[in-house]
């Protein structure tokens, strides 16, 4: 289980005088989506939690356009918190896990305060489980949809959640996760990486040039445009 924990920092360009963080960015992007057909909104949901359209996405899109399904509009939710990228926030540990896969709800995966942190166990020890939980608690990027099932040899299914013990410019902090819900914001500075969301960058040919990701979103989002009125 790999991932890692990165902030963004403010870029230095002595030719402006007004420096913004990607994560404001994106907040300024959140608040533009309010004015945009609800099918942009719905797209722009999508592109902050998967990396890139499906043709089932572009078909949903047209639906929506017809009235034939209900989107889910972007908020804050689906994107970094302006504010988060300016703590430095540490993972402490997850524990009080229920109903997620197979983890024992006695047991907890702690971190460390300083250097790096390696888990290792045989194959459905739950290191995938425990990832899967960071992964809706904090931030990560996929190409598909990941859902996280319940433990199917319990005799009844109940709703997965955690606690999540981390700290924030150094002061003690505690979430209470919930699938489905959203998170603390402090933990959007948080990205998790694992097999799925690495390959987008090690599996494919890509350009040596950066473009960042509030760019990024916006050109997929003309992009799907031109599908929808194909379709």
């Amino acid at each position: 289980m790999n991932f890692l924990m990165t902030q963004t920092q403010p870029m230095q360009d002595t030719d402006i005088t007004h420096q913004e963080t990607e994560a404001e960015v994106l907040s300024s992007i959140v608040e533009w989506s309010a004015s945009r057909p609800v099918w942009q909104q719905d797209a722009l949901r999508r592109l902050c939690l998967q990396e890139n359209f499906e043709q089932d996405d572009i078909q949903a899109f047209v639906k929506i356009c017809k009235g034939e399904f209900t989107p889910s509009p972007l908020t804050a939710d689906h994107i970094r918190d302006p504010s988060a990228s300016n703590k430095k926030v540490n993972l402490k540990k997850v524990h009080g896990v229920q109903h997620v896969n197979a983890l024992a709800p006695d047991q907890q995966l702690t971190f460390s305060s300083q250097g790096l942190t390696i888990i290792y166990g045989d194959n459905g020890s739950g290191k995938s489980g425990y990832t899967r939980i960071l992964k809706q608690m904090c931030r990560a990027r996929s190409r598909r949809k990941e859902s996280i099932l319940g433990n199917i040899y319990e005799g009844s299914s109940g709703l997965p959640q955690a606690e999540i013990a981390f700290t924030a410019n150094g002061a003690n902090q505690s979430f209470s996760w919930a699938k489905d819900q959203p998170s603390d914001p402090l933990l959007s500075s948080v990205s998790v990486f694992d097999s799925a969301t690495a390959s987008i960058h090690v599996d494919e040919t890509n350009d040596v040039a950066y473009i960042p990701f509030p760019m990024e979103l916006l050109k997929k989002l003309v992009d799907a445009a031109k599908g929808v009125k194909t379709e």
